[in-house]
């Protein structure tokens, strides 16, 4: 099994390369990507510095966004049963 993103040899050294976290680091490969995201965090600390990225954008060059694009990607199973239901709480 591959480190998590967050634990990554390449995401770390990116993140140095750029002086940010590598919770910004992935970040601002998903925004640069024009995905949406939610992140979430119950620490004062990590939400700040996940809006750190806009309050002081930074750019990834291209080749750092190959690096992370090439990262091993893991995938599991989705379990119904984690996410929460809306509405009459029945699944379709």
């Amino acid at each position: 099994m591959s480190p998590t993103l967050l634990q990554d040899p390449v995401i770390s050294s990116i993140a140095k390369i750029y002086n940010r976290t590598e919770a910004q680091i992935i970040l601002r490969w998903i925004h640069q990507l024009g995905v949406a995201s939610n992140p979430r965090s119950m620490n004062e600390t990590h939400m700040k510095e996940n809006l750190d990225i806009f309050a002081n954008p930074f750019i990834i060059n291209d080749s750092d966004m190959m690096r992370i694009a090439n990262l091993a990607q893991d995938t599991c199973d989705v379990d119904p049963d984690w996410y929460e239901c809306v509405g009459n709480g029945n699944l379709p």
